[in-house]
């Protein structure tokens, strides 16, 4: 299961310490897995991607 995630700004992250880092621009949707979101969230880095109902949007 993974999170979508909207950047607020450019940059590069890593879902996993064996993964290559992976570049995304301001505005870009992402699913990132739940761990990442937070550190993320966390960083004012992105914010959660959310339906109508106010409900975070997953990924499989």
């Amino acid at each position: 299961m993974k999170v979508l995630v909207q950047f607020d700004q450019n940059g590069k992250h890593r879902d996993h310490a064996w993964e290559a880092p992976i570049s995304h621009t301001k505005g870009e949707l992402l699913a990132v897995s739940p761990m990442l979101a937070v550190q993320l969230l966390k960083n004012h880095q992105a914010h959660l991607c959310l339906n109508e109902s106010g409900e975070i949007l997953f990924s499989a």
